[in-house]
């Protein structure tokens, strides 16, 4: 059974420390960006939400209601190209501040972070995010589908290693396969657990990192 619509969250970790993670806590909004209307309805009543009962009812009513509103696994659920995950805050609150953190460089890989909001009982969250151009359909595991990844779409998942890289940060989870799936709409690579940085020390850590990632997705042979 898949969670959030790609097992996202088997893990949690903070290599960057406490002090750091509750300086984006302090900075990370409610809602972020919601176009849709129905989004920021949701964005607006999440935050008075009790806990993953009240919450998946909430939901089920909106899916009784709005034939694209789809529950897609237990606590997930899809609108267009928007995904709704209901859970514990110490599995989706790092995975929420990294996507935060990572906002600024428009990666290919990760999705959009829409609204993230603690409910009621502090020990539960609801996470809205957006892979655009997947109103369709659902990311899939990409070992099911690698000899149809396109090298337009591995290039486009190194581009995003370099822009990090640039700052030194390294997605510990890149150089997992599992934690890789891939848009059927546009053939983007799409890295499903972004709960694990670490820093670069050196530019030949950065240069072995990038050989196993371009191992992984059979550019050296």
């Amino acid at each position: 059974m898949m969670v959030y619509y790609f097992n996202i969250f088997q893990k949690t970790s903070d290599k960057i420390g406490k002090a750091a993670q509750k300086a984006v806590a302090d900075s990370l909004p409610v809602i972020k960006e919601a176009p849709d209307g129905l989004i920021v309805k949701i964005s607006d009543a999440i935050r008075n939400l009790e806990d993953l009962a009240s919450s998946n009812k909430f939901f089920e009513n909106i899916v009784k209601d709005n034939k694209d509103f789809i529950k897609i696994d237990n606590n997930v659920y899809k609108y267009n190209d928007y995904f709704i995950n209901i859970g514990k805050k110490f599995k989706l609150n790092t995975h929420a501040h990294r996507l935060e953190e990572i906002r600024e460089y428009k990666l290919s890989s990760a999705p959009e972070i829409i609204a993230y909001s603690d409910l009621k009982n502090n020990m539960d969250c609801v996470l809205i995010t957006r892979i655009k151009n997947s109103k369709t359909s659902v990311p899939v595991p990409y070992e099911e589908v690698q000899a149809d990844v396109t090298l337009e779409a591995k290039n486009k998942f190194l581009q995003d290693f370099d822009k990090l890289a640039r700052d030194n940060i390294a997605v510990d989870n890149m150089l997992n396969k599992r934690n890789w799936y891939v848009v059927p709409e546009t053939g983007d690579i799409i890295l499903s657990n972004w709960s694990d940085f670490s820093r670069f020390g050196d530019e030949v850590s950065k240069s072995i990192f990038k050989n196993k990632l371009r191992e992984l997705c059979g550019l050296i042979y």
